[in-house]
């Protein structure tokens, strides 16, 4: 993120850490093993994108995935305060990086990304 911050990466690298991704994603790993070329949008692979929405969708039911459903901020802080406590006691230098990350999540989480 500092690289990114510092403006020290290069437009492929840069997408990794993009503020606004797009809502959908679609990569040939075959071709593209770095995921650079979001073929989502291509008139070509709508058939593709359209199957992997229908398949998407049946794994959420049959596993019944909380993802679904917003996670409400207070859940998210419950969940990092002991994590971050051990975190914090353990590996100190690597707190302030993780605390900065959570931030950033509950940022992009208020904002709807």
């Amino acid at each position: 993120r500092e690289l990114y911050a510092a403006g020290k990466l290069n437009e492929a690298q840069s997408l990794q850490l993009a503020e606004i991704r797009p809502e959908e994603e679609l990569y040939d790993l075959t071709q593209d093993l770095w995921e650079i070329n979001n073929l989502a949008e291509d008139p070509a692979y709508q058939d593709e994108l359209s199957d992997f929405r229908a398949l998407l969708g049946r794994w959420v039911m049959d596993t019944d995935d909380k993802g679904r459903y917003p996670e409400s901020l207070e859940l998210y802080d419950s969940d990092m305060t002991p994590y971050l406590k051990t975190l914090k006691s353990r590996k100190p230098e690597s707190a302030a990086k993780v605390e900065a990350n959570i931030e950033l999540m509950k940022t992009l989480r208020m904002e709807g990304k």
